[in-house]
């Protein structure tokens, strides 16, 4: 995944634009965000033309590889902060007229702006706090089957992707088994498991594998492992210890901890953590082996939860042990943009 609006920091502050991304190392590339218009079609997020511009550079990644395919990530942008868009999944999904709508601006996008693939982000389908339903449950099914039937009539070898929640909890609001009939993968968010929002303010492993794989081994009980891509996260969780001589994971805290250039407390990137490991600049750093993920500790009462090359090679070895699809990572404008 790549997110588009890391073209806005600045220089300082890791702007990463499309021609920093490494284009020898991925097979996709997923643009983040498309949005929902008012008649319920993709669009541009929240119809912003300065996102077309930002096609054209991104999919330049095919002409200096053309083995890389990429994709449009669509979300509900009322969700995400835009706050001028009414319309969402819920409505999309909500009829077969509104469907087959949505199914057939998805393969006009795509031909417009020269994806190769489409990602559908919905997140909480039945969570009555952003319009979900019951009904969800067995309409998002319905809508991934007409974006199915919409890509084999256009003749065109789309592929069609869902972005899945990595939670026993959280995965109750999707009918995975009727989901996998017509997605080519699910992509699993296998990350945040624990952050500063935690209760009892408790520091925990964010990328924690042993969670990952209690999840992944209920999933592949009923669906092909093949159908799943395990996700890996390009930033760490912050947190400001409570006890400065505990710094473990399991270990009190007071707060949200470093936040970064980007000014989010509990947040951050992999690009700012990578800065503190080159210059030595830590008290403690060590893996947790019991999560299989990175912990360090700055400025005395500073702790993240994080991984480096070595727990994504872990996670990696995991993916094909358990035959998965491959591995994906959240995202990739928080590694050090090549032109910084």
């Amino acid at each position: 995944y790549w997110r588009s609006w890391s073209t806005d920091r600045s220089p300082t502050c890791n702007r990463f634009e499309p021609s920093d991304i490494d284009d020898t190392t991925y097979t996709h590339l997923v643009y983040s965000f498309a949005s929902i218009s008012s008649d319920g079609h993709i669009e541009p997020w929240v119809g912003s033309w300065d996102e077309v511009e930002k096609y054209k550079e991104f999919n330049k990644v095919k002409e200096r590889n053309p083995d890389i395919k990429t994709v449009i990530a669509v979300t509900e942008g009322i969700f995400y902060g835009a706050g001028m868009n009414p319309v969402t999944f819920n409505e999309v999904a909500e009829t077969d007229a509104s469907r087959i709508a949505f199914a057939q601006s998805v393969v006009s996008f795509l031909a417009l702006y020269d994806f190769d693939g489409v990602d559908i982000d919905w997140d909480s389908p039945l969570d009555p706090d952003k319009g979900g339903s019951p009904d969800n449950f067995e309409r998002f099914v319905l809508l991934v089957k007409e974006i199915r039937t919409a890509f084999n009539d256009s003749g065109e070898d789309y592929e069609l992707s869902l972005a899945l929640p990595a939670t026993t909890w959280e995965l109750l609001d999707f009918d995975v088994v009727g989901l996998s009939e017509y997605v080519d993968w699910f992509n699993l968010m296998s990350f945040d498991y624990h952050t500063p929002k935690n209760i009892p303010k408790t520091v925990g492993a964010h990328s924690d594998l042993k969670l990952i794989d209690s999840v992944v081994f209920e999933l592949v009980k009923e669906i092909a492992s093949t159908k799943f891509v395990l996700g890996m996260a390009a930033y760490g969780r912050t947190y400001t210890l409570a006890d400065d001589r505990c710094k473990e994971i399991g270990c009190p805290f007071r707060s949200p901890g470093l936040g970064g250039c980007g000014n989010t407390p509990g947040f951050l990137p992999y690009s700012e953590i990578a800065e503190f490991m080159e210059s030595n600049s830590y008290d403690e750093l060590h893996q947790d082996v019991s999560s299989s993920s990175m912990v360090a500790v700055v400025n005395d009462d500073q702790m993240i939860s994080y991984d480096d090359e070595s727990t994504w090679a872990i996670k990696e070895a995991y993916a094909e042990m358990m035959c998965l699809r491959g591995v994906m990572l959240w995202s990739v404008d928080m590694l050090k943009a090549t032109s910084s």
